[in-house]
């Protein structure tokens, strides 16, 4: 999804989305 070269800024997005896919797999 990401084609850009990797900054800080998609990095800390990355991590954010990985968090919030986490949470709604876990109380699905």
């Amino acid at each position: 999804m990401f084609c850009s070269k990797p900054t800080q800024y998609s990095f800390f997005l990355i991590q954010y989305m990985n968090i919030k896919c986490a949470k709604i797999f876990r109380f699905s």
